[in-house]
C-alpha cells in the first residue's frame, strides 16, 4: 500500500470498525475473528476490539487492526509524521492489548503478519494472535509488568541488604 493512500484513508477515517462487549471471565475471540474474516480485504483499514470491564475503573481491550505501522490507528497525528507518502508499505495485522498494568504505557502492540500471510495461512496467524493475547493476559493476571519488575528490584534489594 502506498503511504499516500494509507494517510488519505486514515485522515478521512475510512476505517471499518467494530466493538464487542464481553465479560472478563469469558473472553471469546472467535466473535472478533469471524467479523475480521468477513470484512478483510487487501487495501482496507480495519479495527476490531473486544472490551471487557475489569472493575469500576479499569477495562481490558483486545484489538486486531490492519495498518502499515505499529501504532494504533487512532494515533493519527503521530502516524502522519512517520509515514512517507511516496513509499510503498506492506499492509499488516497488528494485535493490541490495552490495560493499565500490561506495560508502562498501558498499551502493548505486536505485528503478527502481513495480510498476504494471513490469507495464505489463516490458522497459523490466528494462533499467533491467540498466543499473544494469552501471554499478555497471563502477565496481567500475574500482577502486570510492574510486578515482574518488582520481583527483580526486590531480589536486588535483598542481596544488597546482606
Amino acid at each position: 500500500m502506498q503511504g499516500e493512500q494509507f494517510l488519505k484513508l486514515l485522515k478521512k477515517q475510512v476505517i471499518t470498525q467494530t466493538s464487542f462487549q464481553q465479560v472478563i471471565e469469558d473472553i471469546n475471540i472467535d466473535e472478533l475473528f469471524t467479523w475480521f474474516d468477513r470484512v478483510l480485504d487487501d487495501d482496507s483499514l480495519i479495527s476490531g476490539e473486544i472490551l471487557a470491564k475489569v472493575n469500576a475503573e479499569d477495562a481490558l481491550k483486545l484489538s486486531i487492526e490492519t495498518s502499515i505501522i505499529n501504532l494504533p490507528l487512532r494515533y493519527q497525528n503521530a502516524i502522519d509524521k512517520i509515514i512517507l507518502a511516496d513509499q510503498e508499505y506492506e499492509l499488516s495485522i497488528f494485535a493490541i492489548i490495552e490495560h493499565p498494568i500490561v506495560s508502562q504505557s498501558g498499551l502493548f502492540i505486536k505485528k503478527i503478519a502481513s495480510v498476504k500471510t494471513y490469507r495464505d495461512d489463516v490458522d497459523a496467524v490466528k494462533a499467533k494472535i491467540v498466543t499473544f493475547f494469552d501471554e499478555k493476559l497471563k502477565l496481567i493476571a500475574d500482577g502486570g509488568w510492574q510486578a515482574k519488575q518488582g520481583d527483580v528490584d526486590t531480589n536486588l534489594t535483598e542481596i544488597e541488604k546482606d
